[in-house]
């Protein structure tokens, strides 16, 4: 099997940039935490994930030490897109579950989610895409796509 070849960002053509770019925007998420300051209110970015769903359920696939630092009483803060207006869930709306997180960082796992009541994640789903999960659960399962074919990004915040 030949190696996996990475290439820098700046080597792809812009349209690839572009429309990846797009494409997996449609599926992520920020998390941030709105701090008031001197000057004002100030997000603070506190990570980000993958809108996910499996039935009805809609949450946000993130890191576990994303999860760990998230509020846990007030409003959670969401970068939806490139606007000025600001995203706000109540907290008590969210479920924040703790997956996994191995002992060496470097070596995971570190994954967990934001569960969202379905009344909030029916709101994000208005303007944002869940990647349905249980749809392409059987075939990437017994037939995982190759590394080698097409393009595969890291994506986050």
């Amino acid at each position: 099997m030949p190696p996996v070849e990475e290439v820098p960002l700046g080597k792809l053509p812009e349209g690839v940039i572009e429309a990846a770019s797009k494409d997996l925007a449609e599926y992520c998420v920020g998390f941030v935490r709105v701090e008031d300051t001197p000057r004002g209110q100030d997000a603070v970015l506190l990570g980000s994930g993958t809108l996910v769903s499996i039935g009805s359920v809609r949450a946000v696939l993130t890191a576990h030490h994303v999860v760990s630092i998230l509020p846990t009483n007030g409003r959670l803060g969401l970068i939806l897109g490139p606007t000025l207006h600001q995203h706000t869930v109540d907290t008590q709306g969210v479920t924040y579950l703790r997956i996994a997180r191995g002992s060496i960082d470097a070596d995971g796992p570190d994954l967990g989610a934001v569960v969202f009541a379905p009344s909030i994640g029916s709101a994000i789903a208005a303007r944002k895409t869940f990647y349905n999960l249980e749809l392409r659960r059987e075939p990437l399962l017994n037939s995982p796509p190759d590394l080698h074919d097409g393009f595969w990004f890291v994506n986050g915040f």
